[in-house]
């Protein structure tokens, strides 16, 4: 007797055994036509990199379309008495308070045509409009060399073709069209395209100080250093600007 009751425990078992597997192995049915899928997890998505959308995203510091350039002390001027210009001061250390600075030259947005042929009174201005202001001619710099404090917006030495300066597109360029023209802080076209004014007095009378040289212009003039003058009411077809603002505090 109590060998029948095992084996019929046995067989008991095996058929178990042999559902749990048959269940496993089937696949799901489909479901049937025009039924409705259960709603899907939106998964978070990755952020954008610097840059990705041609525009700066807004920040606990800066404003979308602005970068932020960290205050402190970089080397301004021009490395050696026999590179640049005499009106070119000799590095000595500048001390910078943080600051904003627009991504592209006025009127900021990516693939637009730098607005030109403005005098400095006008960009002045314009910069107001906004709440902001012209950059200093030592913030302007600070963010033109970046973190490296670097020669040119790209690295120490002269590379024709990384922006638009002489032998690069001949004529002035949509803003950020040459892509390998972006300094450490994040700037584009701070060296060649067009030049711009800065707040700063030039110290020859009622002369502003323009930076970055233009798409004519040759290595001498579109290193971060370079320096010119120009008087508030003057304007060129070459001349631009941007805008700069403190941090949000």
């Amino acid at each position: 007797m109590w060998a029948v009751v095992a084996l019929a425990g046995i067989g008991v078992g095996v058929g178990v055994g042999y559902g749990a597997l048959k269940l496993r192995s089937t696949p799901p049915e489909a479901p049937a036509a025009g039924a409705e899928s259960p709603p899907s997890v939106p998964q978070p998505s990755a952020p954008a990199g610097p840059g990705a959308s041609g525009v700066a995203g807004a920040t606990a510091a800066c404003p979308q379309g602005m970068r932020q350039v960290s205050g402190g002390t970089f080397k301004m001027g021009r490395e050696s008495a026999d590179e640049g210009l005499a009106h070119e001061v000799l590095q000595l250390s500048k001390q910078v308070a943080s600051f904003c600075i627009d991504e592209f030259e006025f009127p900021n947005q990516a693939g637009a045509a730098p607005r030109a042929n403005v005098s400095w009174l006008e960009a002045r201005a314009e910069c107001q409009k906004l709440g902001k202001r012209l950059c200093s001619e030592e913030e302007w710099e600070k963010a033109c060399k970046g973190p490296g404090n670097l020669r040119f917006p790209y690295g120490r030495d002269y590379e024709p073709r990384r922006c638009n300066t002489q032998g690069g597109s001949g004529a002035v360029a949509g803003a950020g069209s040459f892509t390998t023209c972006r300094a450490g802080s994040g700037a584009m076209d701070m060296s060649g395209n067009v030049a711009e004014w800065t707040e700063s007095s030039f110290g020859d009378a009622q002369g502003r100080v323009k930076k970055g040289g233009s798409f004519e212009r040759q290595e001498i003039s579109t290193r971060c250093a370079a320096r010119e003058s120009g008087l508030p009411e003057s304007r060129a077809a070459d001349v631009g600007f941007r805008c700069c603002m403190g941090v949000k505090r």
